[in-house]
């Protein structure tokens, strides 16, 4: 499904569908949506869902989801008259393990500056979470008050069968050297 506002040319592109051809992109309790205005690339992306219910997380033997990232860096490159923003996107798995109580996600981010680039494997391995429990969030590293987390997500669905998330992490910019930052939203399922 895609949705357009004639005039101020703003879109919103959906990323997944109950009724997707393709598996990898049939959800049925969450979605992954990329949004932009002006002829921009990609301005933002939002990952929304049915929420699922308090204490239906994962339980029992360890859970894998597979899923995919989408999102904007804070890079620019030049492109004709304009210095738009890179984008970024990769596939995830996120495993829960409910014996130890530990929570992992990891991914290849690939960067579109113009060209695409491939950066170096993202593993998050601090990941807060309780077995059993609907949501779960990486702290900011020495920072315990700061609620700004770098990773946070919950489970959607009656039966906690795919999650929804936001993530933000830095990386070296594969055009000079210097380090920038990339957000965005991700959704996986069993």
């Amino acid at each position: 499904m895609n949705f357009f506002l004639p005039g101020s040319r703003t879109y919103v592109l959906m990323r997944a569908s109950g009724e997707a051809i393709d598996p990898d992109y049939r959800y049925f309790y969450s979605n992954l949506a990329a949004w932009g205005y002006n002829d921009s690339i990609l301005r933002g992306a939002t990952a929304f869902g049915i929420p699922a219910p308090f204490g239906s997380g994962p339980t029992g033997t360890v859970v894998r989801y597979i899923g995919l990232f989408e999102g904007r860096t804070d890079e620019q490159y030049d492109f004709e008259d304009e210095r738009p923003y890179g984008s970024v996107s990769f596939a995830i798995t996120m495993t829960f393990d409910p014996a130890t109580g530990s929570a992992r996600f990891q991914g290849r981010p690939i960067v579109s500056l113009l060209e695409t680039h491939l950066l170096e494997p993202l593993l998050l391995d601090d990941i807060e979470w309780t077995a059993g429990y609907h949501a779960f969030y990486r702290p900011v590293p020495g920072e315990p008050d700061n609620k700004n987390y770098p990773l946070s997500g919950q489970f959607a669905g009656p039966a906690a069968d795919e999650l929804i998330g936001g993530l933000r992490f830095s990386y070296v910019s594969p055009l000079d050297g210097t380090t920038q930052e990339a957000r965005g939203a991700f959704i996986a399922k069993r």
